[in-house]
């Protein structure tokens, strides 16, 4: 009977030990993991081996929350630019048709009628394009700052 409990204590002991190198092994292997492993387990503090750990859950939902309110200010400065650089286009096809009818024919009407630069057409499909491009990312970002929300719940929960 001894010799059954002195096994199953040895046995016990060899697991824990291995339980903890790998745990260890983890934290190097894939630290990313692990931090969210943790966290999600409501630890946001611990010594492990000699080393100190601490769950960056608040910071990061900071940073995105201010990486989202650049992205809105960007947002609006690109749709006011864009609508400056549209009314300035119309503004300038209504001053070729007031050139052409005050001075018909002549090089000043002719040189008003030419067709918009291609770099102000460009302008514009390119404020298109970041516009969209910023919208997904906005919605990336508002997704991950509702996740680091809803962990942060959880990790201040089991806290109390």
């Amino acid at each position: 009977m001894g010799g059954v409990i002195d096994n199953a204590k040895g046995m016990i002991g060899t697991l824990r030990d291995g339980l903890i190198v790998l745990i260890v092994i983890s934290l190097f292997v894939a630290p990313a993991h692990m931090n969210r492993a943790l966290a999600r387990a409501g630890f946001v503090k611990g010594s492990i081996a000699g080393f100190d750990w601490e769950s960056t859950v608040r910071d990061n939902n900071a940073q995105l929350a201010d990486a989202g309110k650049a992205i809105n200010l960007l947002q609006q400065q690109l749709t006011t630019t864009q609508n400056a650089l549209k009314e300035s286009e119309a503004e300038k096809i209504k001053l070729a048709e007031q050139m052409k009818q005050a001075m018909p024919g002549s090089p000043a009407a002719q040189t008003a009628t030419v067709a918009p630069a291609p770099r102000t057409s460009q302008i514009i499909s390119q404020n298109d394009q970041a516009l969209k491009t910023s919208a997904v990312g906005r919605a990336n970002l508002q997704e991950r700052i509702r996740a680091n929300d809803s962990l942060l719940a959880t990790v201040i929960h089991n806290e109390k």
